[in-house]
């Protein structure tokens, strides 16, 4: 690599130098195994994942909100707060943490989703 930023027109700055390749060869063959290997657990069934997993009795999943417990709702663990019904993360029709009252206007009409009924 070099030492200062450059144009970036040249037709090798998409290359690696040879010191670089054998430099990040080093790492990866130390640290690659433990980085790349396979996981140990299926990530579509993660709390935090922004999907509520029924089987894993998930409340809620805030996702990413949820895991720095910035949702209201839904705790870092998937579980509603005490008399919680509902978080607005994962429902629409969700406001301070109950469902909302019929008539409420969950969401607007438009023509680009198709919702499934």
């Amino acid at each position: 690599m070099y030492p200062y930023s450059v144009s970036g027109y040249d037709s090798n700055n998409n290359k690696l130098s040879t010191c670089s390749r054998e430099t990040i060869s080093r790492v990866l063959n130390v640290k690659g195994p433990n980085c790349f290997g396979a996981k140990e657990f299926d990530e579509s069934t993660l709390c935090g994942n922004s999907r509520i997993d029924v089987e894993n009795n998930e409340a809620c999943d805030a996702g990413l909100l949820g895991r720095f417990n910035l949702d209201q709702c839904c705790t870092s663990y998937c579980s509603l707060i005490e008399a919680a019904t509902c978080s607005p993360l994962n429902y629409e029709c969700c406001t301070n943490c109950q469902t909302s009252s019929r008539g409420t206007v969950c969401r607007q009409a438009n023509n680009v989703d198709c919702l499934k009924t």
